[in-house]
């Protein structure tokens, strides 16, 4: 939810808290009203304490869901930056004397070459098509390894070990892979996961039955009657917008963008066109 699309909702809402305040305050205070007013405490007191604990659940719900979530996107983008910088122990081309460890060598570097291709492909596809599948929510991303993740592991598959470094670089990077697997999967089940509706109407519902409880209270001056109802009910819906924000994570003012898999595309791009031009 965008900043402005709240405060347009903020100023909407104190202008019918004000009509609506006014309006119950003229139809709606009878005689006794200072009497019931011990009786709405102490169903007030009680419907307070139950509304509290239950938005409390679902906040802390919600932001270990978002922790969890930003936490899966930062681990996926550094195995793949982990996967790119091991690669680094197959590129050293020096000291190569024979023509046959030559011509190993160079088949070597265009193996090297299509796995950084892969990456490349792999992160322009979590850029470009999983991150709008899984803002719109409308499309169901599957957590299934995708052709370009299959395209990392066939093509790490034809790398060579030459030498002991080589032998702990390759196991390293396969160990990744797996890795990249289980992020990109938990990522994806985050991504879908939100709060169940039936909660949200419930929160909804309590809320506007504990604010509307707020206009009939006994308060003698209108100002005072006014800020009691204005600070509740702005505090309410900031919360409401809060857990809609954290709903959809793609989005609005709490929210994970994709910049990090578009800086770390052109990395690996720039890469690439390292080796060619070598």
């Amino acid at each position: 939810m965008k900043p402005n699309t709240i405060l347009l909702q903020i100023i909407s809402n104190l202008i019918l808290i004000v009509v609506i305040t006014l309006t119950v305050r003229h139809y709606l205070f009878y005689q006794n009203i200072d009497i019931d007013l011990a009786s709405w405490g102490v169903f007030y007191a009680t419907y307070g304490i139950l509304y509290a604990i239950i938005i409390g659940f679902i906040l802390v719900g919600a932001l270990g869901r978002y922790e969890e979530l930003k936490l899966a996107v930062d681990s996926e983008i550094n195995v793949i930056q982990n996967i790119r910088d091991f690669l680094i122990y197959f590129s050293d081309t020096s000291s190569i004397q024979s023509a046959e460890l030559k011509g190993s060598r160079s088949e070597q570097v265009s193996v090297l070459l299509n796995i950084r291709r892969c990456l490349h492909n792999y992160v322009k596809s979590v850029n470009e098509k999983e991150w709008l599948e899984m803002s719109d929510k409308t499309e169901m991303t599957d957590p299934d390894s995708t052709q370009e993740l299959k395209a990392i592991i066939h093509s790490v598959s034809k790398l060579k070990s030459e030498d002991e470094n080589d032998s702990i670089a390759l196991a390293s990077i396969i160990n990744l892979l797996s890795e990249l697997t289980n992020h990109r999967a938990k990522r994806i089940y985050l991504s879908n996961e939100e709060i169940p509706p039936p909660i949200m109407k419930l929160l909804i519902f309590m809320s506007v039955f504990l604010v509307a409880g707020f206009f009939i209270l006994g308060v003698q001056n209108i100002w005072v009657h006014l800020i009691m109802i204005i600070s509740f009910s702005v505090t309410i819906q900031l919360i409401i917008n809060l857990l809609i924000d954290l709903n959809t994570p793609f989005s609005g003012i709490w929210n994970i963008d994709s910049k990090r898999y578009e800086a770390l595309a052109e990395k690996i791009k720039s890469k690439m066109n390292e080796t060619l031009t070598h």
